[in-house]
């Protein structure tokens, strides 16, 4: 059993303070990696699909940083009961009012809110785990999570992909705010993966640095997985653990959406859900 590493909660105070607005603090265990797949990256205009544009420099782990103007991949920040940062974390909008984001994320979170890159900061009026996550540093647990907020968020929201399964080989988009291969924070950063495994509750992607693709590193966490179907980009999965001890490489873990659990939990909790 090999340690995964949940990006994005609690940190110490120290740390918490040099975080504001930044990636992710906090360690857990997780499930050890089986599989093995190239991540040669396609052709793909990565930061087109999250809705935003191309600026420069290293992404997520070996991608490209975007702006996040208009893009509905947004960052979550976390604070204590005395309104102190203490950890932060990604989300995607998928309605005028909720985003989804992953569970490990809100749990023990007296205050929750969303930033969108620029202009406001959204708090949470509300926030709920799916019923099947425990906690539980396995592939079993049900990682994810909705935040809804009390105002229209000014973004278009990014449909979840619910007509079909992801499948092995498929390359996929990743995207967070988390900690990229320079050492920046709290940007907003995309890049391709290869799924190596699909499986009920988890979708897999090995990283491997100089292989072309990328990986998800601290504050990616609850950040989206997006397959392509019909030419538009979807959720499949919610950014979940890694293996090792640091998200240098490893398999990535990634919350299944069509898993039936999540699903009739994401329906139940979220109106107006833009799906595909």
């Amino acid at each position: 059993m090999s340690l995964r590493t949940n990006r994005g909660r609690t940190a110490g105070l120290a740390l918490s303070v040099l975080c504001l607005f930044t990636a992710g603090c906090g360690q857990t265990t997780s499930p050890s990696s089986t599989t093995s797949s190239s991540t040669t990256a396609p052709t793909v205009n990565v930061c087109g699909s999250i809705g935003a544009a191309s600026v420069t420099g290293l992404a997520i782990l070996t991608g490209t940083s975007c702006n996040a103007t208009n893009s509905p991949v947004i960052l979550v920040a976390l604070r204590d009961d005395q309104n102190q940062l203490t950890a932060t974390c990604t989300g995607t909008i998928v309605a005028p009012r909720a985003v989804l984001t992953a569970a490990h994320c809100l749990t023990g979170s007296p205050a929750v809110s969303v930033f969108t890159g620029t202009g406001d900061t959204y708090p949470a009026v509300s926030y709920q785990i799916a019923p099947g996550y425990n906690g539980v540093s396995d592939s079993s647990s049900l990682d994810v999570g909705i935040i809804l907020v009390g105002q229209d968020l000014p973004r278009t929201p990014i449909p979840v992909l619910l007509s079909r399964d992801a499948k092995a080989g498929e390359q996929a988009v990743i995207a967070g705010y988390g900690l990229t291969d320079t050492g920046a924070r709290g940007q907003l950063y995309a890049g391709t993966t290869a799924i190596s495994l699909v499986g009920s509750t988890t979708i897999q992607a090995v990283y491997a640095p100089g292989t072309g693709g990328s990986g998800t590193c601290f504050g990616d966490s609850g950040g989206p997985l997006l397959l392509s179907e019909g030419g538009t980009w979807a959720i499949a999965g919610i950014t979940s653990a890694f293996t090792g001890n640091n998200c240098s490489q490893g398999t990535n873990y990634f919350t299944n959406i069509r898993n039936a659990t999540v699903t009739s939990f994401i329906r139940a909790g979220i109106s107006n859900l833009s799906t595909k």
